[in-house]
């Protein structure tokens, strides 16, 4: 009885242990992480289809390293992934309206 008192005790600290985590830590990082994935999509999109450059080409203007983010090209649009799916965001161009991203 004793071991099964201990083992919920456990279980309770390793319960408020990783709500602490997420919300002083996890959960800002999860924010940040859709940010990046929205801002490389929408602008890789722009440089892309807008101004009409090559993929690779717009890896350069980004002053940040976003090796990273995996991002792939579908006819008119960009997704940008970040490790272990834990974000991905999709821009998407209009002719005449530019890139925007999309749900």
């Amino acid at each position: 009885m004793k071991i099964v008192k201990g083992l919920t005790a456990l279980a309770v600290i390793l319960v408020i242990i990783g709500f602490a985590v997420w919300q002083y830590w996890a959960k800002d990082m999860l924010v940040n992480i859709q940010v990046a994935t929205a801002y490389t999509a929408k602008n890789i999109c722009s440089c892309r289809f807008v101004t009409e450059r090559e993929l690779q080409s717009c890896f350069s203007d980004f002053t940040d390293d976003i090796s990273s983010l995996k991002i792939t090209e579908k006819s008119n649009e960009i997704i940008s992934k970040a490790p272990l799916g834990l974000s991905v965001s999709k821009a998407k161009y209009a002719s005449g309206i530019g890139c925007s991203l999309v749900k």
